[in-house]
């Protein structure tokens, strides 16, 4: 039985953070639980003798190359799911503003999941950028569930039945 991971600790191995992705460096070693485990995509969780079970692993990918913001997604996105991972696009704009720094932006998304491959693909990918750059492209490309955050927002947001709005802060926008 892995004692490595428990659903409350928000590493993914003993002694180590949860794996994040820097797209300029490659896509970051497998866990000892993973390894351990069977090599399953997801943190396999172990809750008492009779209850395994997998988180999925989720990939939030920021379509700008600001990694502080990236950081910041990781942080408030870890409250519900502790191993998430995340990723900063490796080229682009600091701060998406304009349609486009959004096209540079939905560019980056494509090239950095055209990157992914069996060892390194999630089992979901969000992009973590509110236009949702290079969603539809992505989603074509890749064989997992790929994520918008506007669209996200905008489903629920519809679900609740009541008016809503978007606010930005670009200047073109």
């Amino acid at each position: 039985m892995c004692a490595l991971n428990r659903p409350t600790a928000p590493s993914r191995a003993a002694g180590a953070g949860p794996r994040r992705v820097d797209s300029s460096q490659g896509m970051g070693q497998p866990s000892a639980c993973e390894t351990e485990c069977g090599g399953m995509r997801g943190r396999q969780v172990h809750d008492g003798p009779d209850r395994t079970y997998a988180l999925p692993d989720i990939l939030l990918l920021n379509a700008n190359t600001n990694t502080a913001m990236t950081d910041k997604m990781l942080d408030a996105a870890r409250v519900l799911h502790p191993n998430c991972r995340g990723a900063t696009v490796a080229r682009g704009h600091k701060y998406i503003s304009d349609q486009d720094t959004a096209l540079v932006a939905a560019e980056a998304v494509v090239e950095f999941a055209e990157k992914l491959d069996a060892e390194t693909m999630p089992d979901a990918l969000v992009i973590a950028c509110f236009g949702d750059p290079g969603l539809w492209t992505v989603r074509d490309q890749l064989p997992i569930p790929v994520i918008g955050m506007a669209e996200a927002s905008c489903h629920v947001a519809c679900q609740v039945g009541r008016r809503f709005a978007i606010v930005t802060g670009g200047s073109a926008w």
